[in-house]
């Protein structure tokens, strides 16, 4: 990995995925907001493993609409919003990309969280192919810059520590999903290229971690092993 990643840089110009620059570490005094960041995003995993459950359960209860018609219903909802928001479709990497720019509001800001999610929810409970790895880090990077800009706002943080708290939701949102602080923790270092975020990032995933096992939310990716197994009969 090491090698490839030294490849990649030196000979190919590439670059991580996000264009975060000038990164500055936030200072020890805020992280009592970190850990209450960690604790929403904590929360938020736990709903958004529920949500996503719950909505394939919608769809096995519609029994008049069989399997293959099931991506039906979202591919409609994205001609819809393909003429009316439709910042909100593939991936949201130019969400993010928007995000790092601060092109947004905090009221588009959180209209496209709200949409994306129902979005994301109704394409996977459907079984349309596109997974949710990076549509859980684009719901995250939102969250966290909600977060950020209310602090700007009302405690009187620097607007260069937005980005912090960007880098940071999507970390622990990640965790209380997948329930991976490590994997989160690398992974995020990775995709933003930053190695001055590795304590707040394993501070923030732990917190994320101990709410989401606290609210008895279940790693998504074995809840959703456990659900396929029961539906084919081989699990009881």
């Amino acid at each position: 990995s090491l090698t490839a990643d030294f490849i990649s840089k030196h000979f190919f110009g590439l670059k991580p995925v996000f264009g975060f620059e000038n990164l500055l570490p936030l200072p020890l005094i805020s992280y009592g907001y970190i850990a209450l960041l960690g604790v929403i995003m904590g929360c938020f995993g736990a709903f958004y493993n529920r949500i996503l459950l719950k909505s394939q359960a919608f769809y096995l209860k519609q029994k008049w609409l069989s399997v293959q018609y099931r991506p039906l219903l979202p591919f409609l909802i994205a001609g819809v919003l393909a003429l009316t928001f439709p910042q909100v479709l593939g991936g949201g990497h130019s969400i993010i990309e928007s995000l790092i720019d601060g092109n947004l509001t905090i009221k588009i800001m959180l209209i496209t969280l709200v949409i994306k999610f129902a979005f994301s929810m109704l394409c996977y409970g459907s079984g349309a192919p596109g997974g949710i790895f990076f549509p859980l880090l684009v719901l995250g990077a939102l969250t966290g810059a909600i977060y950020g800009n209310l602090l700007v706002r009302l405690c009187g943080f620097g607007p260069e520590y937005i980005h912090n708290f960007i880098i940071l939701a999507m970390a622990a949102y990640f965790t209380a999903i997948v329930r991976a602080p490590i994997t989160g923790s690398i992974l995020i270092t990775e995709m933003t290229g930053s190695f001055s975020h590795l304590l707040p990032l394993s501070f923030i995933s732990i917190i994320a971690y101990i709410v989401a096992d606290l609210l008895k939310s279940e790693p998504i990716y074995e809840s959703l092993l456990d659900r396929l197994l029961k539906n084919n009969g081989e699990h009881e």
